[in-house]
Order: structure tokens, then C-alpha cells, then sequence
């Protein structure tokens, strides 16, 4: 009837209910309308996690990471080229010292795609220092960029990664996941579905710019939205991250996962074939089934596959 198997590549889990979250477009849509070029990934990322559990405190958090940009701008020594700034941050970040009171951050292997609620909060990362693509990711980019590095977001089927420029102009991987270390781009085409296509549309491993970036981050908050039965919530908040990241086909395939659920619930589940449904309901029905279909397709036509880890 309409798309369905690539729920199995999102993961999601899906929640009783529909009721609208009261403010959440809004929010998210705020912090969209922010100057993206001086924007502060680390409150935009907290600010988005509050969203999703709004015990974040925002202003706790920040205080932590300026703590820890001190503490590693203070590790740099005098005339640090930009590999050397890569090379403190590293150890700063994933080899046990006093600097990070011998607790290092690393991957989580219990749960490396973080299905587990609340696991891709930056909080979360911060306190118990087990981490995912996402949250190894944003903390690398942040304490980075505050140190004075070109470095950057770029993404990959169900993972992202990060994009460093050296002072030779060069672009280099950095998988965070991986203690920070240099990866080739057939790296990640060995492992992941990325096909010429895809990288030919661009859709995988560019460098991302901050507006971009934000909208990569943005992604928990549509999941949490879909996974409490919030659909159109989703919906929307993925057309704001397509908004300022148009080749965001996560988002894309976000969206039209977000109206199968929909279809299954309000239609699947009460007709029995699509010609049963009243007349009153045809226009809704066909407006998700369209969107369905042209995100999966325009999702596809870029190079996007489905992918089950």
C-alpha cells in the first residue's frame, strides 16, 4: 500500500497517542531563525535536547563545556599548528589523564546507534562519557571549533562523522568514534551503503556548513516526536531541517516513515483495502500517501538506500 521497510533502517519506536506537543515547531523553528554563522552549536545542541527531555538544564551544561574548552585551550602549546590542536584534543578527549580525571570518553558498544531514549543528549554524554555517533561527533566539533579549528560535521548512512581541514587546506575524516583518528572516505563506502550516486548528489560525506550542522542535530527531536505517536510533529520539524539542509535525506526518510505510521494507524487499521475509505478522508489520505512516496523517492533518486545494521 504504501512504503514500509525502511522503518527497520530508522529504528523507531513507535508510542501510543497523538497529541501535539505544545510549542515544539516554535522552538525549533527559534532556533532556525538564529544567525547560523555566529550560532553556538553547543547551546543549539542542548537547547534541542531540552526539547526531548526537558530536564536538561541548558545553562549547567554550558558551563561544564566552557570548563573543559579552558581546560584544553590550556593543554595547546605556543604555535600549535592545527594537527597538533588534533592531536590534544584527542587525548583530551579519549586517553585517560587528569585532565579528564581518568575517565575518557568512549563508544558505548551496549548501544552504538543510541536506540536508548535519552542516549543521544549531550548531557547524557557528558555525564557518563559513553557515547554515539552523534553525541562523540558534536562534543569533537564543539571543543574543536572553540579551540580554532576548521572542523566540521558531515554525514553518512545512519552515522556522522567529522570533516577537519588542516592548514594546508586539506579535508580530512575524523571518526570520533574510533579515538578521533584520520578514516578515508572508502572507509566508509566499504562499510556503509554509499553508492557513486550518492556521492555524486552530495548527500554523504561533504563537509557541513553550521545551518546544516544544526539541522543533523535537530534529528533527535523529530525521533523523539515520531516515537511518542507526535507524527505531524515530526513531520514538521523535518521540513525545518530540510529548510536549511535541502540534501538531508535523513530527514526526507524521517518524514515519510512518519506517514506510514500515519496511514497505519488511522487507515490500515480501521479499512480494509483503500477503496473502503470515505470519501471525507480521501483527501488526507491522499496528501500522506503522496508525501510517502515523493520522500522515499526523492530520497532514492539522491543516492539513499535503505540500511539495516
Amino acid at each position: 500500500m504504501f512504503h514500509s521497510a525502511r522503518l527497520i533502517a530508522l529504528a523507531i519506536v513507535c508510542a501510543c497517542g497523538s497529541a501535539a506537543s505544545a510549542d515544539v515547531r516554535s522552538d525549533v523553528k527559534a532556533i532556525f531563525a538564529q544567525d547560523m554563522e555566529a550560532i553556538d552549536l553547543a547551546q543549539a545542541k542542548l537547547e534541542l535536547d531540552r526539547l526531548v527531555m526537558p530536564s536538561v538544564d541548558v545553562d549547567v551544561e554550558l558551563a561544564q563545556i566552557d570548563a573543559m574548552t579552558a581546560e584544553l585551550a590550556a593543554m595547546i602549546p605556543a604555535g600549535a599548528d592545527a594537527w597538533a590542536k588534533v592531536e590534544v584534543l584527542r587525548r583530551y578527549l579519549y586517553e585517560a589523564g587528569p585532565w579528564n580525571d581518568n575517565r575518557p570518553f568512549a563508544y558505548d558498544m551496549a548501544d552504538p546507534y543510541g536506540q536508548i531514549p535519552g542516549n543521544k543528549l549531550l548531557a547524557d554524554y557528558l555525564d557518563d562519557r559513553q557515547g554515539n555517533c552523534v553525541t562523540m561527533l558534536i562534543l569533537m566539533i564543539i571543543l574543536g571549533q572553540r579551540i580554532g579549528l576548521d572542523i566540521t560535521a558531515a554525514s553518512a548512512p545512519i552515522h556522522v562523522l567529522v570533516k577537519f581541514r588542516d592548514d594546508e587546506g586539506k579535508l580530512w575524516n575524523l571518526e570520533a568514534t574510533s579515538g578521533g583518528f584520520p578514516a578515508r572516505d572508502q572507509h566508509y563506502r566499504d562499510l556503509l551503503p554509499i553508492s557513486d550516486r550518492a556521492m555524486e548528489t552530495g548527500i554523504y560525506l561533504q563537509p557541513l556548513t553550521k545551518a546544516e550542522t544544526v539541522a543533523v542535530m535537530a534529528e533527535v527531536v523529530m525521533e523523539d516526536q515520531i516515537g511518542k505517536g507526535r507524527y505531524m510533529d515530526g513531520m514538521a520539524i523535518a521540513d525545518i531541517a530540510l529548510d536549511h539542509y535541502p540534501l538531508f535525506v535523513q530527514a526526507m526518510v524521517r518524514r515519510g516513515s512518519a506517514t506510514f505510521l500515519i496511514l497505519k494507524q488511522d487507515f490500515e487499521a480501521k479499512y480494509p483495502s483503500l477503496d473502503a475509505v470515505p470519501e471525507s478522508e480521501r483527501p488526507r489520505l491522499d496528501y500522506l500517501l503522496r508525501v510517502n512516496q515523493t520522500m522515499f523517492d526523492k530520497a532514492e533518486n539522491l543516492g539513499w538506500e535503505p540500511f539495516n545494521p
